[in-house]
């Protein structure tokens, strides 16, 4: 299934939605909905719609909503005095995308239609897009059908939540029937990418080449690709950089096919990866709003992850060791997206990994002794190492200062010293085993939990005189 709808169409009939789930929001004190409460509650920073925010506890979440209990301010942010009732719509996109999706069960597909919807009711359709994209990669005909009907009424200003009736429905009568838990979660694992055959991937590769070239056309460019064994690269870029770059990108390959311990011609990507790089900054703004729909202002390089599809854009930084670093980065989640399956690593792990290969693909870059300062430091003022490893992007934690150098260090002394078990770890994340619980993977595969694991960093950060690969 492939996502192409007119934008025009549905951002003019989202804004009737966004109205009326405004005034839903505004009529909730007597609203009764159907309440999931959290296990375990999680703090964070809200960032509303309005560009405010709010500091509170997330207690519990419907599909309409999430209850906010009162927790101590920081940062400026204004504290819920008492428990508030917040709509999806009313929170800033893309957190309440982020939020949602580390609510759900990774491997339920209707649950990723039901974010989807919630998107298109928010506006957000570059994300409903990303959550139908992950639906559509599951095995059932009916949710792929579903999605698209909800885009189709959107466009013509209804509301795409019915699309998924009849799957709710039946999801309730397998409830019912003992057939289903009844949270709706599906019991078996992740479904696997697809291995694709040598004339599947040349297919793709081709229907690749071409939506590259509509995303191009929206900002009036035609580029034609440097086309790698695993990469489209796109640049307006002289051809002898062009060319350079590609290598880059090819070692970072290579690189994360040893980490893994995958073979040498491993195919993960679904045809290729997509790659856009522009020698403007303000191109690369303006790329990325008209064929992502994403605001880059704050960004040197994004990840943009659609359905079996990833495409990442950058702008060339006049730093080139710094460009390099980020180029490697944000394509290293690409590469993690594609293996085995979409689940994702716990952020501090997604985020150290992605720098541990770019600091080795970028030998000249400062970045990794810098980081090992900045960790040494972090470890010796009494910095809590549990607490950057609880940091995730859904509940706004992540990042402070110390986020990204503390991952990288701690995710290259596991790397280091036990890389078998390194690698049995994001297999079973990937896998879903435990439950989707990193945690309880942690404890199988290197024989500690968290806290352990933290203080045997905090150990060897200590022992260590100077920076060592």
């Amino acid at each position: 299934m492939r996502w192409n709808p007119c934008r025009v169409q549905v951002m003019a009939a989202v804004a009737l939605l966004i109205a009326c789930a405004a005034a839903t929001a505004a009529a909730r004190p007597g609203l009764t909905e159907s309440r999931i409460e959290l296990a375990r509650p999680i703090d964070l920073v809200v960032r509303t719609r309005d560009g405010g925010s709010l500091q509170g506890t997330l207690v519990a979440w419907s599909d309409e909503s999430i209850w906010l209990s009162p927790t101590a301010a920081v940062g400026g942010s204004a504290p819920v005095e008492a428990e508030r009732i917040l709509h999806w719509s009313e929170l800033d996109g893309s957190q309440a995308f982020e939020i949602r999706r580390r609510l759900i069960n990774p491997r339920d597909g209707l649950a990723w239609a039901e974010l989807g919807v919630c998107m298109l009711r928010s506006g957000e359709v570059n994300l409903a897009e990303r959550a139908f994209g992950v639906a559509a990669v599951q095995t059932d005909e009916r949710l792929a059908a579903a999605c698209e009907e909800a885009l189709r009424l959107v466009r013509s200003g209804g509301d795409p939540g019915t699309s998924l009736e009849a799957l709710r429905e039946a999801r309730r009568e397998q409830a019912l029937d003992g057939r289903a838990p009844v949270d709706g979660a599906a019991a078996s694992a992740p479904v696997p990418w697809p291995v694709l055959t040598q004339a599947q991937l040349a297919m793709e590769t081709e229907r690749l080449k071409r939506d590259a070239q509509e995303k191009l056309a929206r900002v009036l460019l035609t580029i034609d690709p440097l086309e790698t064994d695993h990469f489209l690269l796109y640049t307006d870029l002289p051809a002898d950089e062009a060319r350079r770059w590609s290598r880059r990108l090819d070692r970072m390959y290579a690189k994360l096919l040893e980490i893994l311990a995958m073979p040498r011609d491993a195919r993960l990507f679904n045809g290729k990866c997509v790659i856009f790089v522009f020698a403007d900054r303000g191109r690369f703004v303006e790329f990325e709003s008209a064929a992502f729909g994403f605001a880059a202002r704050r960004v040197a390089g994004v990840c943009h992850q659609r359905g079996p599809d990833v495409f990442v854009s950058f702008y060339r930084m006049e730093d080139e060791t710094r460009f390099i670093s980020v180029l490697v980065h944000e394509t290293v989640h690409a590469f993690m997206y594609r293996y085995r399956t979409p689940v994702n690593l716990p952020t501090w792990a997604n985020e150290g990994l992605a720098d541990y290969v770019a600091a080795h693909v970028n030998p000249k870059s400062r970045e990794q002794e810098d980081h090992w300062l900045q960790a040494r430091r972090f470890v010796e003022s009494g910095g809590d190492v549990c607490e950057i490893m609880r940091q995730d992007y859904s509940d706004g934690t992540w990042f402070t200062k110390d986020s990204y150098p503390v991952s990288h260090m701690l995710v290259h002394y596991m790397l280091r010293d036990r890389p078998e078990a390194f690698r049995k770890w994001i297999d079973d994340v990937k896998s879903g085993a435990h439950g989707g619980d990193w945690r309880a993977s942690l404890e199988d595969c290197f024989g500690v939990d968290p806290q352990r694991l933290a203080d045997g960093f905090r150990r060897a950060m200590l022992t260590e005189q100077s920076w060592r690969r």
